[in-house]
């Protein structure tokens, strides 16, 4: 059995045999960004994980006695009801080329107030201070005689009977 020896690069031949055989060693995917993720979270020690949960605890009970029921504090909606909306008013729509500054100072002066508009028709709805039929009527003649003013139409007048 000695006479029948393996030649000595008997073993270095066989292995490159076999690793052409093979084919190229493949190369190890990485892992996703998920797995990276969890094992990161994983590794976070123990004392900062419960100092994490301690720290969301108190959170969630600040606010839940600062805002107790998820309800906020004190707010307007637009449009709603108040002094302005039941007041009355009156419907305009202004000439296209009437300008802003007449308009401004011709509101000032009476006393006047845009409440509402432009619809898509470019109509304004304004607030007229008038405490009967007659200061109403007196009003809206005195919007309709303006250069400014296209169309001026009827809104709510004050209830007095009139």
């Amino acid at each position: 059995n000695e006479a029948i020896r393996p030649p000595a690069d008997a073993l270095s031949r066989f292995a490159k045999a076999l690793d052409a055989e093979a084919g190229p060693a493949r190369v190890r995917a990485s892992a996703s960004w998920l797995a990276r993720a969890w094992d990161r979270f994983m590794a976070v020690p123990v004392g900062v994980a419960w100092a994490t949960a301690a720290v969301l605890l108190a959170l969630i009970a600040v606010q839940s006695l600062v805002q107790p029921g998820g309800k906020g504090g004190n707010f307007e909606i637009a449009g709603t009801e108040d002094d302005l909306a039941k007041m009355p008013f009156a419907l305009v729509k202004f000439k296209p080329d009437a300008r802003m500054a007449d308009i401004a100072v011709f509101l000032d002066t009476n006393k006047l107030k845009i409440i509402g508009g432009p619809t898509a028709d470019g109509v304004f709805r304004l607030a007229i201070p008038a405490t009967t039929a007659a200061d109403y009527e007196k009003a809206r003649g005195l919007i309709a005689a303006q250069p400014f003013a296209e169309t001026v139409i009827e809104g709510r007048k004050p209830v007095d009977g009139g």
